[in-house]
């Protein structure tokens, strides 16, 4: 039964974070944004850090409770299918995009690292999210061992502590941007000057060198994942009342809305993912489970993956019709982002209903 109430309110804020995820990518082009909106785009910034932390905590959840082995046979599957399916829709999407515009340098742009295409999810910039995760997931290994051997909360940690360090130390590598595949390119100059500037060479340290920050920004996750997951906290955390609900939640909002002064980057974006997975965790002591949480639950891996198509068609309707300008109000990028949101969802909901597009497209 607590299984049950805790996966009512995970699946509430898998889409609420699926929502912030099309916020986020809602606004391309747009070259002047108001202050409300920036505000708004750095408060939906919560969404990839809750992902993590929620797939993270729930996989070591499972090893914790359920004595086996990390289970890859049925994992990579789940993954690597819909990763491998949507690359090619929007790598086809694109070039289609470009061949229509008479843009063939956009088309030799877009194949000129064929490694990022095939192991980067550079075919579209939100499909990072995959490889991210794939890669994080080498660690889950560590943890496993740490599981078996049962460690102690001093040593966790540690883990934790050194996670952060070693994270840390790679943003500093990168000029103090986060590993992702769209900063990695300034730290990994000094790394590629030494090969052929045009043969593969670049692009082979460009993907180790983004690897090597993944791998370095999911093991914070997976230490905390660790900590609350031992039994000696467990079952502590998850005894929440209506008080702590309310202090979980002005503790979302804090973290999220601004940004605290001497904090390090690092904890402030794992702050930012596992205050809102805790407070998934406390609603649910008071939620009800329905048909509706439950369909936004399942499909919010559908809409993280489609939302880009469904954003650009509405986006393109709304400049056509004069509806985007330079400056755009919210009201109207709020409008075009719960727009998309919903037929993402609905999309989404009617294709799950078929078993074979349903474990092409997302994997289950």
């Amino acid at each position: 039964m607590e299984k049950k109430q805790r996966l009512v309110g995970l699946d509430l804020f898998r889409g609420i974070a699926a929502y912030a995820v099309v916020i986020l990518h809602s606004d391309e082009g747009i070259t002047v944004k108001s202050a409300t909106w920036s505000a708004i785009l750095h408060f939906s910034t919560f969404a990839v850090p809750f992902f993590l932390a929620a797939s993270f905590y729930l996989t070591i959840s499972k090893l914790y409770t359920g004595g086996g082995s990390y289970a890859w046979r049925s994992r990579l599957p789940r993954l690597l299918i819909p990763y491998g399916f949507w690359s090619l829709v929007y790598l086809f999407y694109k070039v289609l995009k470009y061949v229509i515009k008479h843009e063939p340098d956009k088309i030799k742009e877009l194949f000129k690292d064929p490694l990022a295409l095939i192991f980067l999810g550079q075919s579209a910039f939100h499909l990072y999210f995959i490889p991210l995760l794939l890669v994080g997931s080498v660690f889950v290994l560590l943890a496993e061992y740490l599981i078996r051997r049962r460690a102690q909360l001093v040593v966790l940690w540690g883990f934790l502590i050194l996670s952060i360090i070693i994270y840390e130390s790679y943003k500093v590598f990168l000029h103090g941007t986060p590993p992702d595949q769209a900063n990695v390119d300034i730290a990994a100059q000094g790394l590629q000057d030494a090969t052929s500037p045009e043969g593969y060479g670049n692009a082979f340290v460009h993907l180790i060198v983004v690897w090597l920050g993944y791998m370095a920004r999911c093991l914070p996750y997976i230490a905390v994942a660790l900590l609350l997951n031992h039994p000696s906290t467990r079952s502590r955390l998850l005894k929440f009342d209506t008080k702590y609900t309310v202090m979980l939640l002005a503790a979302f909002i804090i973290v999220n809305a601004f940004s605290v002064p001497l904090l390090l980057e690092t904890v402030q974006e794992v702050a930012r993912g596992y205050s809102a997975l805790m407070l998934a965790v406390a609603v649910s002591t008071n939620l009800k489970a329905n048909a509706m949480i439950a369909s936004l639950g399942n499909c919010s891996f559908g809409i993280y993956l489609m939302h880009l198509l469904v954003v650009e068609v509405f986006s393109s309707i709304a400049q056509k019709t004069h509806l985007f300008t330079d400056q755009i109000a919210v009201f109207s990028l709020l409008a075009v982002t719960t727009l998309s949101f919903l037929v993402s969802w609905v999309i989404t909901s009617l294709l799950m209903k078929q078993k074979r597009v349903a474990k092409l497209m997302f994997g289950v």
